[in-house]
């Protein structure tokens, strides 16, 4: 996702930060954290503070820290969130780009008439 103000952003199942979920990077956490219905638009409210059923221990502690330097890292703003397409250099999302990300590699002449 491309965060804009955060609002239809999931914090922990959506890409925003980076290539991979939160959830997938930081599985651990996920775990055992209170919030995992969570927005980013409301996690950056709360100043990225969030809690844990458990007390944290030092690795843990370590992969808390990389996450808020890794979220603190995305800049906001007042536009609306937009999911992003990884099959196009711009991001943008379009039926061409999936075509040439489908047939890239791809020369047989059936597929000129898609």
């Amino acid at each position: 996702m491309l965060v804009g103000n955060g609002k239809m952003t999931d914090f922990w199942e959506d890409a925003w930060c980076g290539d991979t979920s939160l959830k997938r990077k930081f599985p651990e956490l996920y775990a055992i954290c209170w919030e995992q219905n969570l927005t980013v638009d409301r996690a950056a409210n709360n100043g990225g503070r969030l809690s844990f059923r458990r007390w944290l221990d030092e690795n843990k502690q370590g992969q808390l820290r990389e996450l808020r330097d890794m979220i603190n890292r995305v800049p906001r703003s007042d536009f609306a969130d937009r999911p992003k397409w990884a099959g196009n250099k711009n991001i943008l999302f379009s039926v061409k780009s999936v075509y040439s990300h489908m047939f890239a590699n791809d020369v047989d002449i059936s597929h000129q008439e898609i």
